[in-house]
């Protein structure tokens, strides 16, 4: 499952809530009223995700999943250090692959 870092819910709160403002500036509606406040409530929710993320010292989502740039063969999957040549196009491919993920070659 993919988590909603705590910056969106902040920048739909304040695109939300401002828009609302906006809006009922011109024509006041009790519902434009209901969105403001859910925009504030989204805002809260950031904010509060992303100072939790920062006392827990946690990292984005996105930045767990970048490469250290570490060339270890430890940190690489078993399969990654051995690897097949697909005979058509010469691209890497895993051992286990039935066709080429390139030309779709049948291995």
């Amino acid at each position: 499952m993919v988590t909603i870092p705590g910056w969106a819910y902040a920048g739909v709160g304040i695109a939300v809530a401002a828009y609302a403002k906006f809006i009922s500036a011109r024509k006041p509606s009790t519902a434009l009223t209901i969105f403001f406040w859910i925009g504030l409530f989204l805002l809260t929710i950031g904010v509060f995700k992303m100072a939790m993320a920062f006392i827990a010292g946690k990292k984005e989502p996105d930045e767990e999943r970048r490469p250290t740039g570490s060339r270890n063969s430890a940190d690489r999957p078993s399969w990654a250090n051995d690897y097949v040549v697909c005979p058509r196009c010469n691209a890497k491919l895993n051992p286990r692959s039935r066709y080429c993920n390139w030309c779709g070659t049948k291995q």
